[in-house]
């Protein structure tokens, strides 16, 4: 609950009409908007919240309204708590940092370039066996999404683990002022949104604006440029994690890639132990690794880690396999970009190189959608991409997307193209081999999912039952 007190002395406001004095949630939604609720309209260059904000009232208790809007308003506000700021977005982000300075318990914050949300999940799900964990829901994880996520916690909140998105230099220094993390797990350093940043050393730069407010710091010891910049300016804590550098705190030995998981050891100084994953890629050793790590730096015990690392089951849209039309699927269709994109692959070519050691003929199809958001780097990332396919032993290449037709070209083996992931499924639905391994991802907004959801795929899965 939030009281009409805390909400002015968190956001220096100034009440125009007072009815409700607690609220149960906060929305910036005016269609989800509900009893209860105090209302936030916010604002971005093509909309303003306050036009939906009489909408809003409808169902919301009250509502944090902009000075320049109330002057100029004509709403009844009759039976509604309304709050008063200069600037709605900047009272969000208040509430937020008065709510998060109010707690106590350890607050875990994750960046990087890839593997973010898989590495919050497991991340939570390991802290979970020793503390009940409030955790980032789905990607709540920018200057909208993280506010909201800190705002939802309830008094039986014990830990905090944080998704910290990018896409420009300072918008995790942003997060960080609000959320106060004292811990940071760094994933890596790729070409995600590069567009925004302009070069891979700003990119480290900005993941690494985190640095200045955290005790402790978890980091992937394999990922040397990462590792560079984290030993520039060191945490009071280090503890790093990796499976090729001998020296990390937190190792992976003896991986075995089996058809439903992997299993591993994780080393810890004098202590080991051996855990399998539901989880499939090399890159997901990475992400339990950093979630070990963090349980470990919280005084978890090593065999609740490994209970919860087992439990885990897996974050829909990143690299699910689906059995479907007497074919594997690698779903990976949540986002993508160069790094992301290479490790996939590699998971496409393990795979098919596995079935093939046992005797088994299982051709490598990839159907891959646009990498967006690249900027400069866009045209040579894609060609690169096709490059990777030839070496990696992929037969098949179904390229979605102008970007991805640059792939095609540089593609040396059987490549068709689509404009769209529902053109893709057509062309998938005609090609689709019994026993084919078929990779599906790009980025967020071409949709690759479709292929996947597509009745064409769907009805021959019927079939193939």
């Amino acid at each position: 609950m939030l009281t009409s007190d805390f909400v002015l002395s968190s956001t220096g406001g100034k009440i125009l009409n007072s009815a409700a004095m607690e609220f149960s949630g906060i929305s910036t939604d005016s269609r989800t908007a509900s009893a209860g609720d105090l209302f936030i309209p916010l604002c971005g260059d093509k909309f303003d919240g306050h036009d939906f904000l009489a909408d809003a009232l409808k169902s919301a208790s009250g509502a944090i309204v902009s000075r320049a809007y109330a002057e100029k308003s004509g709403l009844d506000f009759t039976g509604r708590t309304i709050i008063v700021v200069e600037d709605t977005l900047r009272a969000l982000h208040d509430l937020a940092h008065a709510r998060r300075s109010a707690f106590s318990g350890p607050v875990v914050a994750v960046v990087g370039s890839n593997g973010k949300t898989t590495t919050k999940e497991i991340t939570s799900a390991v802290l979970g066996a020793r503390f009940r964990v409030h955790r980032t829901s789905g990607n709540f994880n920018n200057h909208i999404g993280m506010p909201l996520t800190i705002l939802k916690m309830d008094s039986s909140t014990e830990a905090l683990v944080l998704e910290m998105g990018t896409n420009r230099p300072g918008d995790i220094n942003e997060l960080c002022s609000i959320a106060l993390p004292d811990t940071a797990v760094i994933t890596n350093i790729g070409f995600e949104h590069i567009e925004g940043f302009g070069s891979i050393n700003k990119v480290r730069e900005s993941e690494l604006e985190i640095m200045p407010f955290i005790k402790t710091a978890i980091y992937n010891a394999d990922d040397n440029f990462l590792t560079e910049g984290v030993l520039s300016r060191p945490a009071k804590n280090m503890l790093s994690y990796g499976i090729e550098a001998q020296t990390a705190d937190v190792r992976a030995a003896d991986i075995l890639f089996q058809k439903d998981g992997m299993q591993f050891r994780i080393i810890y100084r004098s202590e080991s132990i051996d855990v399998w994953t539901k989880l499939p890629g090399l890159f997901n050793v990475y992400n339990c690794l950093a979630g070990a790590a963090a349980g470990i730096s919280l005084g978890l015990p090593f065999q609740e880690v490994k209970k919860a690392l087992e439990n885990f089951e897996g974050v829909p849209m990143r690299c699910r396999i689906v059995e479907r039309a007497g074919a594997t699927f690698i779903d990976d269709v949540y986002n993508a970009n160069p790094s992301s994109m290479a490790e996939a692959i590699k998971e496409l070519s393990r795979r098919t190189r596995q079935a093939a050691e046992s005797g088994q003929r299982r051709r490598a199809v990839a159907v891959l959608g646009d990498m967006l958001e690249l900027g400069y780097y866009g045209v040579e990332a894609h060609k690169n991409i096709g490059k990777l396919l030839d070496e990696l032993g992929v037969e098949l290449f179904i390229a979605v997307g102008p970007l991805m037709e640059l792939a095609a070209q540089a593609f040396s083996g059987r490549s068709l193209l689509a404009d769209t992931s529902e053109q893709a499924a057509e062309i998938l639905k005609n090609e689709l081999k019994q026993g084919d391994v078929v990779l599906l991802k790009g980025s967020r907004g071409m949709k690759m999912e479709m292929v996947l959801e597509s009745p064409i795929i769907n009805e021959e899965a019927k079939n193939a039952i």
